[in-house]
């Protein structure tokens, strides 16, 4: 019985304990790392937020929600970089649209790019490209006729905001 005891009194603290807080060191050593992860992101997103790259941003605020959606700041921050988004492309937007009726296709593709800098994945931007870049391709100039010409305008018009 003694040398049971005697052998329950090494095994506990020689055995059991460091077995016990090695997975308590790997478990801290999880979070750090996860952690200086989920910092690296915020601080990439913030950068990409300064430098105006909102989508960019936003994509590394969503991937500190992908390791740990406990997180309170990101919601927040992404809203506030889709409202710059916005706000920032909205007047680019009417610009577009005031080229088109002027039948300046070339300036209206060139601030359609500044679209996509915005926001790289918006799906209306990349079908706006394409469109300009197909009328281009069949109007490389609008005849100076100005009755065709403004049928020519308000067809592209329609083909492209409605």
């Amino acid at each position: 019985m003694r040398k049971y005891i005697l052998f329950m009194l090494v095994l506990i603290p020689c055995g059991l304990i460091p077995l016990l807080s090695g997975f308590l060191c790997a478990e801290s050593a999880n979070d750090r790392e996860k952690q200086a992860q989920i910092e690296y992101l915020y601080k990439m997103g913030t950068e990409y937020y300064y430098q105006g790259k909102y989508a960019q941003a936003i994509k590394y605020w969503e991937a500190v929600l992908d390791i740990d959606p406990q997180q309170t700041q990101p919601p927040a921050l992404i809203e506030n970089a889709r409202e710059q988004i916005q706000k920032e492309s909205g007047p680019v937007y009417k610009d577009i649209k005031a080229d088109i009726e002027k039948g300046d296709l070339i300036s209206a593709q060139e601030k359609t790019l500044r679209l996509l800098d915005l926001d790289p994945t918006n799906t209306n931007y990349k079908a706006m490209m394409k469109k300009i870049n197909k009328l281009i391709s069949f109007f490389p100039e609008l005849p100076k006729d100005s009755k065709l010409q403004r049928l020519i305008i308000k067809s592209i018009s329609a083909y492209l905001f409605e």
